[in-house]
């Protein structure tokens, strides 16, 4: 991981390139692009990040520095993602601790450095946009090493391969509903979950400049 990280940052640097030049270096995300369920959903999740996080009311890179800080909203944006890629009729995810690390990573890549920079159409220089790569190692390092994401994505692989849907779609409690809807009230769900995670960030941000100008007083 450490070749694409370094492969990244000379891509970047570069005046011109395209989208496809990142996707070569972060195979197999391509795959996904040609999914409109994928593009759909990853749309509605980099909706979310891109709410100001850091309290002074504009969206830049330091709300995105204060997310990849926080715990439990690298938690729900990973367990996210993982549901939407294993909803993709074409795709038979597996869950294997080294290989869904790295799916995770270049997904997370593929956020950053292509889908956000498109929808906030804010102007990111060569080191803001080597700041988004450092951001999406940051998230693949701590999911590397906690146990606890971990299970979330886990239960989100296996909350798809145990559905037995012909049985779901004759309960009485799901009857008139379909597979789709089903599927999009569970995203809908970890949606809402990751809201709430990363509008705490915000909270926390603005609690901290607050107890900082306060000490700032006393100095």
């Amino acid at each position: 991981m450490d070749n694409l990280k370094e492969e990244l940052y000379e891509l970047v640097q570069k005046k011109e390139y395209e989208v496809s030049d990142i996707l070569k270096l972060i195979n197999p995300i391509d795959e996904f692009v040609n999914s409109e369920l994928f593009m759909n959903n990853i749309t509605k999740i980099v909706e979310i990040l891109i709410k100001d996080r850091n309290g002074d009311n504009r969206f830049d890179l330091r709300d995105l520095e204060a997310l990849s800080k926080d715990y439990i909203s690298i938690a729900d944006l990973i367990a996210n993602i993982i549901m939407v890629i294993s909803l993709i009729p074409t795709i038979n995810l597996k869950y294997d601790s080294e290989a869904t690390e790295e799916l995770v990573l270049k997904i997370m890549v593929y956020i950053f450095l292509i889908i956000i920079p498109e929808k906030t159409e804010l102007e990111w220089t060569v080191e803001d946009k080597q700041k988004l790569i450092d951001i999406s190692f940051i998230i693949y390092s701590t999911f590397k090493t906690s146990q606890y994401i971990k299970d979330i994505v886990k239960e989100a692989v296996n909350w798809v391969k145990k559905q037995d849907w012909k049985a779901i779609l004759t309960c009485k409690c799901c009857r008139g509903s379909s597979q789709e809807q089903i599927q999009n009230d569970k995203i809908l769900v970890l949606n809402e979950k990751l809201k709430i995670s990363v509008q705490n960030v915000k909270g926390n941000e603005e609690l901290k400049k607050r107890i900082e100008f306060l000490e700032s007083k006393f100095q």
